[in-house]
């Protein structure tokens, strides 16, 4: 997940609002890969990052007004791919915040996922 976090981060330079989403995603990214390391656990991060997530999540909502852009799958459309971005990281975070022994290996299931459907739906979008 790290890694798609950060090649999240880095295409959003050409974005129109990319100070929120390059913090959003280059943070995701590094709450991820410290995740993958026994001893790094930074809970009070991925809270933030998740709650920040939700607020953006809220922003894109209100940005697409229309029931029908709200409900679309396109990925053609800025507002799809921000809503879908922000709901994978809100996510991801939520699954790095359960620690528990026996939620690990559902943890770990959920993020493999995530990472599965990050992969189909940038093929399919970029294939387009």
């Amino acid at each position: 997940m790290a890694a798609l976090f950060a090649y999240s981060a880095s295409v959003q330079l050409d974005d129109v609002d990319w100070y929120w989403w390059l913090p959003f995603y280059a943070s995701a990214s590094l709450i991820s890969f410290a995740h993958g390391f026994a001893h790094a656990r930074y809970l009070l991060w991925a809270l933030l990052n998740m709650f920040f997530g939700l607020l953006l999540f809220i922003k894109v909502i209100l940005e697409a007004a229309p029931i029908g852009a709200m409900l679309s799958l396109d990925m053609n459309e800025r507002v799809v791919r921000e809503k879908l971005g922000s709901f994978l990281v809100i996510a991801a975070m939520a699954l790095q915040l359960q620690t528990n022994g026996t939620a690990s290996k559902l943890n770990a299931l959920g993020i493999w996922i995530f990472i599965v459907t990050s992969i189909v739906l940038c093929t399919t979008y970029f294939l387009r």
